[in-house]
């Protein structure tokens, strides 16, 4: 479902139009120039392909898709992007309707297991490393929805030493 999500959104197209021409469309969660980014090449890259998202959908069990909810927290810069996905998601037969909350609900929700989908902002400024993203993403904490045990030893361990190849090879 992941994948279909991700194939069904013009990613190219969203961020020329809300965010700006010049607007790099990234595969990766952090800033590729931040100490710790992985390479966007060591990534899967999703084409935007509503056919493949479908095909997906329906391998995954949902043919005629699924009703789902997107949530952004009050005062969020997303809600036109949100708005979009909605749309990009509704032509493939995810119906997700959007719910405006505070943010403080929004970790409770994470914490518990009960957030589908979410889209939030993460602006990181002068920190050029990402280990401070991640670190409140995959290092156990009541954001990290994945709490594998390996990477939550990787982001722990990369928090916490100096030795930068180490770090590198962790990140």
């Amino acid at each position: 479902v992941r994948r279909a999500v991700a194939h069904a959104v013009d990613r190219t197209k969203l961020a020329r139009e809300l965010m700006g021409p010049t607007t790099p469309v990234l595969d990766v969660p952090c800033f590729p120039p931040q100490f710790g980014c992985i390479k966007p090449e060591a990534v899967p890259h999703y084409e935007y392909d509503p056919a493949k998202a479908k095909q997906l959908l329906a391998e995954a069990g949902f043919p005629s898709g699924f009703t789902t909810t997107l949530s952004i927290y009050r005062g969020s810069p997303d809600r036109m992007l949100a708005e979009a996905l909605q749309g990009y998601l509704r032509a493939v037969g995810i119906r997700a309707s959007l719910n405006v909350t505070t943010l403080k609900a929004i970790y409770a929700d994470v914490a518990q297991e009960k957030l589908p989908l979410r889209l939030e902002s993460f602006g990181q400024y002068n920190i050029n490393d990402a280990s401070l993203m991640l670190s409140i993403y995959w290092g156990g904490g009541n954001q990290d929805s994945y709490r594998d045990p390996d990477v939550l030893a990787w982001v722990k361990e990369a928090t916490q030493i100096g030795d930068q190849d180490r770090r590198r090879m962790l990140l």
